[in-house]
C-alpha cells in the first residue's frame, strides 16, 4: 500500500479509504483531460483504454466507474501516468 501524503500507514491520516481490504492498485494513464484530487471517480474509454473522468451521460465508456484516482494529477497538457485503486 502506497502512504499517501506523508503520514504514517498505521494512522490512516491522508488515505482517501477507511479500509484498503479487497482493493488493488494499478499503475494507469489519465487521458488528456484536466487537474484531478486524488479520489476522483474515473472511467476507461473504451477507444484508446486511458482513464478519465466519469461521466454518467457518456457512452465511450466513461459512462462506467472504473477506479478511483490515488494521487492528485494533472492531465490539463497531456496525458499523465497515475495509480488508481480498483476492487
Amino acid at each position: 500500500m502506497r502512504n499517501l501524503g506523508g503520514f504514517p500507514q498505521e494512522t490512516n491520516s491522508g488515505n482517501i479509504f477507511y479500509s484498503m481490504q479487497g482493493l488493488r492498485e494499478l499503475d494507469v494513464v489519465i487521458g488528456k483531460s484536466k487537474s484531478l484530487k486524488a479520489g476522483a471517480v474515473l472511467g476507461k474509454k473504451t477507444a484508446d483504454g486511458k482513464y478519465y473522468p466519469y461521466k454518467a451521460a457518456a457512452t465511450d465508456g466513461t459512462q462506467n466507474l472504473e477506479a478511483i484516482l490515488g494521487i492528485d494529477t494533472d492531465a490539463t497538457a497531456a496525458d499523465e501516468k497515475a495509480f488508481v485503486y480498483v476492487a
